[in-house]
């Protein structure tokens, strides 16, 4: 464990604390592509509170996305490598239009593949934010 994870691991409420409040949307899956958690950012993204995604397949929940994204998420958590992807789609709180969404894809070493993670940003209209956490 490098340095820096050690000093992590001695900090759970700074962690938590970032999960929650940062203005970055993200989620945690878990390899079923079922949400373990997201954040409130995540939540605003997807329309729907954070507690409708827990234990939620991915894609129920947001069945309006390009299914390249589940293969895509599906890749990193096979292989373990980072992997940066445009997802197209709606989600429930979508304009008519299509939404673009950038994510990079992160999957723990695979002694703890149990959880995937994605982070990205959201390129829509001009504004950015940023999107999952896998």
């Amino acid at each position: 464990m490098t340095e820096v994870a050690q000093g992590l691991v001695h900090h759970e409420e700074a962690i938590l604390a970032a999960f929650l409040e940062l203005p970055v949307a993200i989620a945690i899956l878990d390899c079923d592509l079922r949400f373990v958690a997201v954040n409130e950012a995540m939540a605003v993204v997807n329309g729907l509170p954070p507690g409708e995604h827990v234990g939620r397949l991915a894609t129920e929940l947001l069945p309006g996305l390009d299914l390249a994204t589940w293969d895509a998420l599906r890749d990193v958590i096979a292989t373990g490598r980072p992997k940066t992807f445009l997802v197209r789609g709606r989600t429930p709180t979508s304009p008519p239009s299509l939404r673009s969404y950038a994510f990079t894809g992160i999957a723990p070493p695979a002694s703890t593949r149990a959880l995937s993670y994605v982070a990205g940003s959201q390129e829509d209209g001009g504004s950015s934010q940023a999107a999952c956490r896998t």
